[in-house]
């Protein structure tokens, strides 16, 4: 990790031109995205979220989440997760769905588009959310003109609309009434065997606020946190106001003050993500400035 950051600070400043070196490493992102204007959405972001959070922690209401936890062939959830991609516009004929460690999309070109997603077998909603946020990449990317490829009318405007497409499809579709009004029959097929539950019954278990220590499976209150907390770290690492040493105990002091959780070992904190190890710093941040 020490060697990334030390190549990653050499980029910055030679990128930096008369800037600090974490905004020119958010512009290669997100391109005129800035510390100034990122620091007061996140500072508004967690004023907001971190009590909210807490208060439904200490609040001792449990939802019952029964009906999206049971025993969930992983192979029928695959199924399920691709017929709904499609169902939803995803172009299987050029792209395709396959399982790894860590959930992403990948556009060679608008004829190439590659998913990948992960699963619980006592739980289908990190693998079905995971397609559906997955997707929605993948169909911005399908959606690209082909004629302009290679050009910048052909290339992603920037991460924060490609993550508003993500989110939209995770969070505002996906978790809707009326999504699982239609899915629901689906589902059913899939796991033939799982009790059967109607809308009403699988709603509260699509919105609970959960405060974890995985980015990827957090919750729509508790993901913005987990975004806010690489964006602290990843200003003090390029500011001289963190060292690599101090890193992981940062992390776990950062997480329990935003979320009230300690990750039990560093595979479950400051190592989760894929996006540090391949020295993707600045890439967070811009990603959700559709948030």
């Amino acid at each position: 990790m020490a060697r990334i950051i030390d190549l990653v600070g050499q980029k910055a400043d030679a990128l930096a031109d008369g800037r600090s070196r974490y905004d020119a490493l958010l512009d290669l992102y997100e391109p005129g995205s800035v510390e100034a204007e990122l620091t007061p959405l996140f500072d508004g972001l967690r004023a907001e979220l971190a009590p909210l959070v807490k208060a439904a922690a200490d609040s001792g209401v449990v939802v019952d989440e029964s009906p999206a936890q049971g025993d969930f062939d992983p192979g029928a959830q695959c199924i399920l997760g691709q017929a709904t991609a499609k169902a939803m516009g995803f172009d299987f004929e050029s792209g395709r769905l396959d399982q790894a460690a860590h959930p992403f999309c990948t556009g060679f070109d608008v004829g190439d588009v590659r998913l990948t997603w992960r699963f619980q077998s006592d739980d289908f909603r990190p693998a079905l959310f995971g397609i559906l946020h997955e997707m929605g990449h993948g169909l911005y990317e399908q959606g690209l003109p082909a004629d302009w490829q290679g050009t910048p009318v052909g290339s992603p405007a920037g991460l924060g609309v490609h993550e508003s497409q993500s989110r939209l499809w995770e969070n505002l579709v996906g978790r809707s009434r009326s999504f699982w009004e239609w899915l629901i029959p689906q589902f059913r097929t899939a796991f033939p065997d799982h009790p059967h539950f109607g809308v009403d019954a699988i709603y509260p278990a699509l919105h609970t606020i959960q405060p974890s220590l995985i980015r990827v499976e957090a919750d729509e209150a508790t993901y913005n946190l987990h975004v806010s907390a690489r964006y602290e770290l990843e200003r003090k690492l390029f500011s001289g106001g963190l060292t690599v040493d101090e890193l992981p105990e940062a992390w776990d002091m950062t997480y329990q003050q935003m979320l009230g959780v300690h990750a039990p070992s560093a595979a479950d904190g400051v190592l989760q993500d894929i996006h540090w190890a391949m020295g993707a710093f600045g890439y967070f941040p811009t990603s959700h400035r559709a948030i």
